[in-house]
């Protein structure tokens, strides 16, 4: 009796041996699936974002990380317009213009526009004045260009249009300066100076009629015809 008890007990023993080696196998076995299939997950979640090659095309780049792709560079600052200096470059401009000093006048008035390119509505001024310092050297050509750019900035500006017709009758392009003369009339009809101008160029193109209308109109509006 007691030998049958030894013997089951052994029995029992042995079971659990093998029982324990069972499930060790079944660990063993499941780390390793778990291990491949994350593995295979990461090589299909790499294949969904590396562009497959297409045989005799070149290798496309790798995009950037996320985070980087929403970094911007930081926005570039005009110390120049920060400062003042377009300002102080125009000041000094007009100082040199009204001491007739033309040369240096736009010597200034180019670097105040390099100073604060982007300036509409101060740069047509500084144009415009240019035109004026161009005009005064009899360099026509340029005094029109910036006159024209003076204009683009603000089509409002009837000084602008007055002093590009004069520069175009200077250069004996009469049909050009009848047109800007008539624009700065429409925009200035009280300016007395357009209409005996325009009416001068009539007097030279023959049209007296013309003529004497824009210089009464001229003389109405208070403007001393020179003897």
């Amino acid at each position: 009796m007691e030998s049958f008890s030894l013997v089951s007990f052994q029995i029992k023993g042995l079971m659990l041996r093998a029982s324990l080696a069972v499930f060790a196998v079944i660990l063993i076995v499941g780390f390793i699936w778990s291990a491949r299939s994350n593995l295979d997950y990461s090589n299909r979640e790499s294949a969904l974002v590396t562009p497959i090659p297409i045989p005799g095309s070149k290798p496309m780049p790798i995009q950037a990380a996320t985070g980087s792709l929403l970094t911007s560079p930081p926005p570039r600052v005009n110390w120049k317009r920060s400062l003042g200096y377009a300002a102080l470059h125009s000041i000094r401009g007009l100082d040199f213009y009204k001491k007739n000093d033309y040369d240096r006048a736009i010597s200034e008035y180019t670097e105040a526009i390099d100073s604060d390119p982007n300036n509409d509505s101060g740069n047509a001024s500084v144009y415009y004045y240019r035109g004026l310092a161009y005009y005064h050297k009899k360099k026509h050509e340029n005094a029109i260009r910036d006159f024209n750019r003076a204009i683009l900035l603000n089509p409002n500006k009837a000084i602008a249009y007055y002093y590009r017709g004069l520069a175009h009758y200077q250069k004996n392009e009469y049909d050009n300066a009848i047109r800007d003369l008539n624009e700065a009339i429409l925009l200035e009809p009280s300016d007395p100076t357009a209409y005996y101008y325009r009416g001068f160029i009539y007097l030279e193109q023959g049209k007296d009629a013309q003529a004497q209308v824009d210089f009464e109109n001229a003389k109405q509006l208070g403007y001393a015809r020179p003897h």
